[in-house]
């Protein structure tokens, strides 16, 4: 008995030979054969990547069958078992009469190198750039915290490079159907998957509508100058219907990511204890202004204040917050940047945005503006509208959200570079808006 009849024996295996052999690779791959399936590649004259479209299935049999194909057919035993498969061409395979069935013709993919994927997304990128991102990856982790890496733009997309984990936790969010709010952020194309980080490619917003002639808010005046209040009205009326969405479609679609407030740095003390402490490796002279800017009781003055806000955090109702709302994620009236959604309440987003200094705002324009954001929420968030203590309790811890927020502000700048006036001015800026804050808020 020849190969051929002896492999015709085994159910689901059909193997012609003469003018037009043919192969049933449905049946090879389902009997889990890869070795057979690379004995009838070299027959029929196929080429390596139709082996391995058989060979896929089940090579945890293969020295067994190696073994059982070899005994059968000596002739093929070294070839079989060493799975050294000669290189052959198409040609050769059309030449020889084989032939592969239409359902399978396609089931051999080339997957895609991170660079092969850049040069697809970004027509016009140069290599250079690509190099860059790559050696980034290689030499920077991005391990921990949000900050990202580089940032990779055209017309058409944004990529931004993160932690791994951290694209995931935005990857998921942008999954989320966001109802009323999902004109108001880019859309998620792909995520490329690098050694140590990814890049999360998302759709570039400031070549499309802006959000702001979404919403209705333009904040330009007739001459052409910024109206920061209809600015401030925008983003507000904007994360009203984040918080309500995002809320809405944690309960629905799953929140197992999200993590609730966590109010330390990377070094695990909270952000009003690392005011006070400068990074290693600060320059003398700069390590001297950083103390010399810092009043030396604020840990003392600001920590029971932000200690007793975070635990009203962990109390009573909570909402989606975004985390990070900020002018530097709201790119052409939208918003950006999910790495550290989390649960929270809503005051949280509104004092981290608010406490912007470009703003400039006064006591009276805070509270003013909580009110403006409870309204315009209750005229979409009819369960919202009907919470008024929940209203209530946005105003009297407004103050205390803004101390939280300021700190975090003043602690993330020691990762600036401090020897750079403009960085070394924002740290004052925040420092003194706390100081003004403490002579005037209303604190529990």
């Amino acid at each position: 008995m020849g190969l051929l009849e002896i492999i015709n024996q085994i159910p689901g295996l059909t193997v012609q030979a003469g003018g037009g052999r043919s192969l049933n690779y449905a049946g090879i791959a389902s009997a889990g054969l890869p070795i057979i399936g690379g004995v009838l590649a070299y027959v029929c004259g196929l080429d390596n990547d139709a082996y391995h479209t058989v060979a896929s299935s089940s090579q945890a049999s293969a020295d067994m069958v190696a073994a059982v194909v070899g005994t059968m057919a000596g002739t093929f035993a070294g070839f079989v078992t060493g799975l050294g498969l000669t290189p052959v061409t198409v040609n050769r395979a059309i030449r020889n009469g084989a032939r592969i069935p239409e359902e399978h013709e396609e089931q051999t993919i080339k997957i895609p190198s991170p660079r092969d994927r850049l040069r697809k997304l970004f027509p016009d990128i140069e290599e250079q750039h690509i190099d860059a991102i790559l050696q980034h990856d290689l030499q920077t982790p991005l391990k921990g915290g949000y900050s990202s890496g580089l940032i990779l733009s055209s017309d058409v997309l944004v990529a931004k490079q993160a932690a791994k984990e951290n694209n995931a936790h935005e990857q998921r969010v942008y999954q989320w159907d966001l109802g009323s709010f999902d004109p108001y952020r880019p859309k998620l194309e792909e995520v490329v998957g690098l050694e140590n980080s990814s890049l999360l490619v998302l759709s570039n917003v400031d070549f499309l509508q802006s959000g702001f002639a979404k919403s209705g808010y333009i904040p330009f005046n007739a001459d052409g100058s910024f109206n920061i209040g209809r600015y401030i009205q925008h983003n507000l009326f904007v994360m009203g219907l984040f918080h309500k969405e995002a809320t809405k479609a944690a309960k629905e679609q799953g929140d197992d990511f999200l993590e609730p407030l966590i109010y330390r740095t990377l070094d695990g003390i909270p952000h009003y204890e690392a005011i006070t402490i400068p990074l290693q490796g600060m320059a003398t002279r700069t390590y001297r202004q950083f103390k010399q800017d810092t009043p030396s009781r604020i840990v003392q003055e600001i920590g029971p204040i932000i200690d007793t806000f975070c635990q009203y955090l962990q109390q009573g109702e909570v909402s989606v917050i975004h985390g990070d709302w900020k002018v530097g994620n709201l790119p052409n009236g939208h918003v950006a940047d999910y790495a550290i959604i989390q649960y929270g309440k809503e005051i949280v987003d509104i004092a981290n945005f608010l406490s912007e200094p470009f703003f400039d705002l006064q006591p009276e324009d805070f509270r003013r503006h909580i009110k403006t954001y409870i309204g315009m929420r209750a005229e979409h968030d009819p369960e919202f509208r009907e919470n008024n203590s929940k209203h209530q309790e946005m105003v009297s811890w407004l103050d205390s959200a803004r101390m939280k927020e300021l700190s975090i502000y003043a602690s993330v700048m020691r990762k600036r570079d401090l020897s750079d006036s403009r960085m070394a001015e924002r740290r004052q800026q925040f420092l003194h808006e706390m100081g003004e804050l403490l002579k005037v808020g209303t604190f529990h």
